[in-house]
């Protein structure tokens, strides 16, 4: 059944999820189009106008993409399952368990979709603007050549292979993921139980949530960032044990507080439901 879930979700969702992506490929294209144009001879004044009002328009597609998946994908969270659609789905032989893990996968999906191509949409635009500042340089070359010089030097002082090292960034990213997808629900399922206020309490709830996790993660990293930090003040070594702890103790808070959430979603939406 919960293929059946994540299925109906898939494809409930991701024409929406589409169209911003493409709206996103679209802002990128007027991007390089405004590099090609401000790097051009003897352009117009108003070329250059455009060219710079294409590169707000895209820093701010890029900011509102970013939260517009979350917000989007929350909002369906909470109509389906705590709004007139939760009737239905309630009704539904299946464990609750099903119904938001199905949610939290296709959000997760959506979200890292949407991660890469902002992530590969910024680099095209630095291709262009690096290759119309300055047509002569082989990019490719000095590419390779700063790396083959920065690698062996970023390996000692991490400790570690880089590519193990960007392996455990790209697991500590889906974990983080997850985590700020089920703080989310865990902040809706709390709201739903506000009576009228169902939105305003799901906004506080989750800034109450939001502040809790910050203050206890500050809480148990700061004596170690302090010490690792004094430490590398004689060994500049440290440096590598700093980064290395840092990321792995995000890594930790991250899925626990990731399995507090959903823990906390399961319970509430089987004891304290709410609906529309």
């Amino acid at each position: 059944m919960l293929r059946k879930l994540l299925k109906y979700e898939w494809k409930s969702s991701w024409r929406i999820i589409l169209a911003m992506n493409c709206f996103l490929l679209l802002v990128t294209l007027l991007g390089m189009f405004s590099f090609r144009a401000l790097f051009a001879e003897n352009q117009l004044e108003v070329v250059q106008i455009f060219g710079v009002l294409s590169l707000i328009l895209y820093y701010l597609t890029i900011i509102v993409i970013i939260f517009a998946v979350l917000i989007f994908m929350g909002v369906r969270f909470y109509r389906n399952l705590y709004g007139d659609e939760g009737y239905l789905m309630h009704t539904l032989p299946v464990s609750v368990h099903a119904k938001v893990l199905s949610k939290l996968f296709v959000t997760v999906a959506f979200y890292l979709i949407t991660t890469i191509a902002i992530i590969l949409s910024v680099i095209s635009l630095a291709f262009s603007l690096i290759t119309y500042a300055e047509p002569t340089v082989d990019l490719a070359a000095e590419i390779a050549k700063g790396w083959r010089e920065v690698q062996p030097i970023l390996e000692q002082e991490l400790g570690m292979n880089l590519g193990l090292y960007g392996f455990l960034i790209i697991i500590g990213v889906i974990v983080g993921t997850f985590s700020a997808i089920l703080m989310i629900y865990a902040a809706i399922s709390i709201g739903q139980m506000f009576g009228r206020h169902k939105v305003m309490g799901s906004i506080v709830s989750y800034i109450g949530l939001y502040i809790l996790q910050q203050t206890i993660s500050s809480i148990i990293t700061l004596p170690f960032t302090i010490d690792k930090a004094i430490n590398s003040i004689e060994d500049a070594a440290s440096f590598g044990a700093i980064m290395n702890s840092s990321l792995l103790s995000g890594f930790a808070i991250a899925a626990v507080f990731g399995v507090f959430y959903y823990i906390l979603t399961v319970v509430l939406m089987k004891n304290k439901m709410n609906l529309d």
